[in-house]
């Protein structure tokens, strides 16, 4: 469904297997094999970004904005001041660090 890359080569991909089960899949060898990560909400992931260090965003279309800081051992939603949780994408601002979403 989506697939990202961090700056070490970490693969990070979404994929579903059946209309409501939602995987992020992680691969530290080039894609060779793949484990399964425990996001606590299994969300439709439309986009994986990966702007900083140790930090990763998904977006979701139904749990909104989802963010890891330690390469995505834990996750936390980050939905303040977001009223439509049916993510598409998400921008990162090149000259600031704001995020920016599509619905």
């Amino acid at each position: 469904k989506c697939l990202a890359t961090d700056k070490t080569g970490v693969l990070y991909a979404a994929e579903n297997y059946s209309s409501d089960n939602f995987y992020l899949l992680k691969s530290t060898n080039e894609g060779i094999t793949w484990n399964r990560m425990n996001i606590n909400i299994w969300p439709d992931i439309r986009q994986i970004m990966i702007p900083y260090k140790d930090t990763i965003f998904i977006a979701t279309w139904n749990y909104g904005v989802c963010r890891s800081t330690d390469n995505g051992n834990t996750w936390l939603q980050i939905n303040n001041g977001i009223e439509y949780t049916k993510i598409n994408k998400i921008f990162k601002y090149t000259h600031t660090s704001k995020l920016k979403i599509e619905v």
